[in-house]
C-alpha cells in the first residue's frame, strides 16, 4: 500500500508540532525542573511525539520514493 500524503496534512501536523513544543516551553518551570500542569504537559507531550512522528514518517517516505 502507498498512500499519497498531502502537503497540507504534513503543514497542518507541523504547526501543531510547533505550538504544542511552545506550550510546553512556556509551561516549564526551569527554576524547579517541573511543569506548572503536569497532567496536561502529559497530553502536550503524546501529541507533538505523534505530530512529530507524523512528519518524519512522511519525509521518510518521500526520500524512499524518489529512489
Amino acid at each position: 500500500k502507498n498512500m499519497k500524503i498531502k502537503k497540507g496534512e504534513v503543514f497542518m501536523f507541523s504547526v501543531i508540532a510547533a505550538i504544542l513544543g511552545w506550550t510546553l516551553y512556556k509551561d516549564f518551570n526551569f527554576d524547579t525542573s517541573t511543569f506548572e500542569k503536569p497532567a496536561l504537559a502529559a497530553v502536550y507531550g503524546i501529541a507533538l511525539l505523534m505530530s512529530v512522528i507524523f512528519i518524519v514518517k512522511n519525509f521518510v517516505n518521500k526520500s524512499s520514493n524518489q529512489e
